[in-house]
């Protein structure tokens, strides 16, 4: 299910006065907290790693922010649902852009590509995407 439902699902059941401007800023806020699930997860992944290289947890925080990309292309091709190929043409972009954010050549590629990128983990993953609404709604609703 796209994330813009499941938004819109829990904004009509709790939030349904809200402007545009109020509506755009509370879909930024929920995406700042499904990525920061989403590196909480990918931390777990590399919690021995850490801890071999001693990095302390800014290290740990900049390097998550630095590969964040490339870990959502790395375990959507993980799951075997797509490789390089099908990412790039779900995505509209050439596989020379998708290789040059796996290969680190760009970590800082454009907002929609992130988008776009996560919506098909979602759809490579919707396991750990219900884990990570489940734990947003959880928090959202203790606020």
């Amino acid at each position: 299910m796209p994330a813009r439902t499941l938004l819109y699902q829990f904004l009509s059941n709790h939030t349904p006065n809200l402007s545009r401007r109020e509506t755009i800023i509370l879909e930024g806020l929920i995406c700042d907290l499904v990525c920061q699930e989403l590196k909480a997860f990918f931390r777990v992944q590399f919690v021995h790693w850490f801890r071999l290289l001693k990095l302390s947890q800014e290290e740990e925080k900049i390097m998550l922010d630095t590969s964040f990309i490339k870990l959502i292309i790395e375990d959507t091709v993980a799951t075997d649902t797509y490789d390089l190929d099908g990412i790039a043409r779900y995505t509209h972009h050439d596989r020379e852009v998708i290789e040059d954010v796996v290969l680190g050549r760009n970590t800082s590629p454009s907002a929609e590509l992130l988008q776009r990128l996560m919506d098909l983990h979602r759809s490579a993953r919707p396991d750990l995407y219900a884990e990570i609404q489940r734990k947003i709604t959880a928090k959202l609703m203790e606020e």
